[in-house]
């Protein structure tokens, strides 16, 4: 089974030895990435991309490119994006996303724990290669794929180097998730819940059936909406700021 399933700023100033965090642009309005892949499972970019005008009604820039590289989807997200939301393959076992890359794969990755010293080479990217802070506009990520929530033994965690880099809040999955239009329709639910209620954004965190918040919202518009009805879709883990609500569009406060 392939894994399905992730916003913002700049680069490392070194000085001397010292990396120094420098956020990326603020545009106004708020850029938002919404990130899919049509290998596999073409209904997942279909699905998830029919969510954009929701988001866009909302307040925020909303860029919703198909089969993006690793390379380009890193720089966006380092650089612009107050949302980020992937709707892909993630790395078996945790720690990473996988992309098309051309006739082979791209990857975005928490760290190398086995060789921690290499750089970012296309198309390999890792998020410990920034440094603490850089991350600091990047209001949301949402990885909606296989493991995303896992650490792996050499890639670590995608939430928690997330968050260690400044994401106010990153969700992710524990498990496989059915390769279906569930995915798309998740994320098309969780930018109409935006637009349609502004809930909270997973408050409580996890999934239950009555919670008033955006992941339950999704969760319930997809099994509403979805052919698959995939109910892995409820084993989320959610790390950092999850009471805040995403209107009035703006980025985040690290």
């Amino acid at each position: 089974m392939r894994r399905i399933f992730v916003l913002t700023v700049t680069a490392i100033l070194w000085l001397g030895l010292t990396p120094v965090a420098v956020l990326g642009t603020q545009h106004n309005p708020p850029w938002a990435h919404v990130i899919s892949q049509d290998w596999g499972a073409p209904a997942v970019s279909t699905q998830i991309r029919w969510g954009s005008p929701w988001l866009r009604s909302s307040g925020y820039t909303v860029y919703d490119p198909i089969n993006l590289s690793s390379g380009s989807t890193y720089g966006y997200w380092m650089n612009d994006d107050s949302l980020f939301l992937y709707a892909g393959h993630g790395f078996s076992g945790g720690g990473g996303l996988v992309f098309p890359n051309g006739g082979g794969y791209g990857y975005i990755y928490a760290e190398d724990r086995l060789y921690p010293w290499l750089p970012n080479s296309d198309p390999y990217y890792f998020l410990a290669n920034s440094s603490t802070g850089q991350m600091g506009d990047n209001l949301l990520a949402v990885f909606i794929g296989c493991d995303t929530a896992k650490t792996g033994p050499r890639y670590g965690n995608l939430l928690d180097m997330s968050r260690a880099r400044g994401t106010d809040c990153a969700i992710g999955w524990n498990r496989e998730i059915i390769l279906s239009d569930s995915p798309g329709i998740f994320g098309m639910g969780f930018m109409r819940g935006v637009w349609d209620r502004n809930l909270p954004i997973d408050s409580p965190v996890g999934y239950h059936p009555n919670d008033a918040d955006l992941m339950a919202y999704a969760y319930n518009y997809m099994m509403s909406n979805s052919g698959g009805m995939d109910w892995r879709l409820a084993d989320w883990t959610t790390r950092g700021q999850y009471a805040q609500k995403l209107r009035p569009a703006r980025y985040g406060a690290w």
